[in-house]
């Protein structure tokens, strides 16, 4: 003879009942008030591909912001360097081709101390890190792209001391020239790095390398200037002149092609806030798609709520009465 249950069995059952119907009534007010279900699979009829899908393009979006906003972090960073040091060269070039067309070689050596201060500011300008990696580094952006300066002049003197007499110019062209000592002996960043392919399809632009020739020119020139004041190199005042005067035409085209270079930089970063203002509208699409799929119909939602809390209701008269009943039967 199967035996009626307990109270207190019955008391267990009507409280888990009770707790689960409060679960639902607290879930449909949500879904009520978001709009949004808690079983989008419920909702699509169960197409969780579609929702895998979107997802996954939401997803791609995401990650080629992500990158477009670290790579305009590094362009503005870059074009900001670079404006720094044409401000800093773009007052010296054409002082100094005048002083040395008058033949002021008073005016011309202060004009080249000024150059040695611009290229202290141009070789650590070039050395720039940004987020840990290189500015203008290439396959290599983690090692130091470049040495001391001190480095780099020791070696760029003892050329011209093993080069030709008074051809100390044409001896810091080929140095600073494409596969000369400059590139051999103290370039620590690699190969140019080719332009980077999205998910979304668009592309993203490089930096240039400090070996770009617009950099090698400049380089040229400011230290002819700098090495101008040296007496092993200019061992004479004429020659002295001389090497500024051939610095001094170098750093105008120098100027010019910086310039130039800073101009591109800008476009690109230009470039690549026009295609993240693209892919955040395209972002702000799909995630509306995405809450189709999850949106809740308010007035199915609204009868299921209203149907769930009369239940609820339901629920605690009945296991009302039942404690009252208890309590007299124990009585």
């Amino acid at each position: 003879m199967e035996l009626p249950p307990s109270d207190l069995s019955r008391s267990a059952a009507l409280s888990r009942q009770g707790s689960a119907l409060s679960r639902q009534v607290q879930t449909l007010a949500t879904e009520l008030t978001s709009g949004l279900s808690s079983q989008p699979s419920r909702v699509n009829g169960g197409e969780a591909a579609k929702l895998h899908i979107t997802d996954t393009y939401l997803t791609r979006l995401q990650a080629d912001r992500a990158v477009l906003a670290t790579a305009d972090e590094r362009f503005g960073a870059a074009r900001r360097t670079l404006e720094t040091i044409q401000s800093e060269i773009s007052p010296i070039s054409a002082g100094l081709l005048a002083a040395t067309e008058a033949g002021d070689a008073a005016r011309a050596n202060i004009l080249a101390q000024d150059a040695s201060s611009a290229l202290e500011l141009t070789w650590s300008g070039l050395s720039t890190s940004y987020g840990g990696r290189a500015l203008f580094g290439g396959t290599e952006p983690n090692l130091p792209i470049l040495p001391a300066l001190e480095t780099m002049l020791t070696s760029a003197k003892a050329a011209i001391a093993g080069g030709p007499a008074d051809s100390a110019f044409d001896t810091l062209q080929t140095f600073f020239a494409e596969g000369g000592a400059f590139e051999l002996l103290h370039w620590g960043g690699g190969a140019a790095i080719e332009g980077l392919t999205l998910a979304s399809g668009h592309t993203v632009g490089q930096l240039p390398t400090a070996l770009d020739p617009a950099f090698r020119e400049m380089l040229t020139a400011l230290v002819g200037a700098h090495l101008s004041q040296d007496a092993a190199v200019a061992t004479t005042p004429e020659a002295a002149l001389a090497l500024q005067a051939q610095s001094a035409e170098a750093l105008i085209t120098a100027d010019t092609n910086l310039v130039t270079l800073t101009a591109a930089v800008g476009g690109e970063q230009g470039r690549l806030g026009a295609i993240d203002t693209l892919l955040a509208a395209e972002e702000s699409t799909v995630e509306m798609t995405r809450a189709a799929l999850f949106s809740a119909d308010p007035y199915e939602t609204a009868a299921a709520l209203t149907e769930a809390e009369a239940r609820l209701e339901a629920l605690y008269t009945i296991t009302s009465r039942l404690s009252r009943l208890s309590l007299s039967r124990y009585l």
